[in-house]
């Protein structure tokens, strides 16, 4: 009875701290941890981010100092320069002073190309059940992180871009799913995001839209050595 016993224990604890985490999460300011959570209502970050899943971000400022800066790589939230009162989720790719461009998908960092690696098809399921196989692939930027990204359709609206200079004190943000993205790329609607409008750095998903539960999936990757925004 003590050995059956002892067998549900461990995983009853595990699931007593995830519940109690989901119900610490659930406060949309979580102060104690300085983060907070945020629901992802589009699927412009797939595959990385799913519809209705739940993340949690530490909470940075620019006038913080370096520990509080993004780093490139990183899944950042930012109020939407042309509406502040709109919280956007992209991630950093572009450093202030660095030039970008995409050509044929392959987004180039100062006139050198970000590594980009065909993987297998990533399937999107609609809300009628319809699948739909999407290319997928992996970039992988300066300093070794990397993440994969979606290309719908070979010729996108944004696949082929003129070069963008990241002023000083900005940022040059862009979606995984590159198609069905609103980034940098459209200067009138997002552009450039400055520094001073970015709040949290995402740190992980705590709940799974799709699977409807609790989960921990890690959006930081610890083997990454890219540096900090100067």
């Amino acid at each position: 009875m003590a050995r059956k016993l002892k067998s549900f224990l461990v995983p009853g604890l595990i699931l007593a701290a995830v519940l109690v985490l989901g119900f610490l999460l659930s406060w949309n300011d979580f102060l104690l941890l300085q983060a907070k959570t945020y629901n992802i209502p589009s699927g412009s970050m797939l595959p990385t981010l799913q519809r209705g899943d739940h993340l949690v971000a530490r909470q940075i400022s620019a006038s913080s100092g370096e520990g509080g800066l993004p780093r490139r790589g990183d899944i950042v939230i930012f109020d939407l320069p042309s509406d502040p009162h709109i919280a956007y989720v992209m991630r950093v790719v572009g450093l202030p002073g660095e030039k970008l461009q995409v050509q044929e998908g392959t987004v180039y960092l100062n006139e050198e190309p970000i590594a980009r690696d065909k993987g297998s098809d990533y399937v999107d399921v609609s809300e009628t059940g319809k699948r739909h196989n999407i290319p997928r692939f992996r970039e992988t930027l300066p300093g070794g992180r990397s993440y994969e990204t979606l290309d719908v359709t070979p010729r996108g609206v944004r696949d082929n871009t003129p070069v963008y200079e990241v002023p000083e004190g900005h940022v040059f943000v862009l979606g995984d799913n590159r198609d069905n993205a609103i980034d940098s790329r459209f200067p009138g609607r997002v552009g450039f995001v400055p520094l001073q409008n970015i709040t949290g750095v995402a740190e992980g998903v705590y709940f799974s839209g799709p699977e409807g539960g609790f989960v921990w999936r890690p959006l930081t990757a610890p083997e990454a050595t890219s540096a900090p925004v100067e």
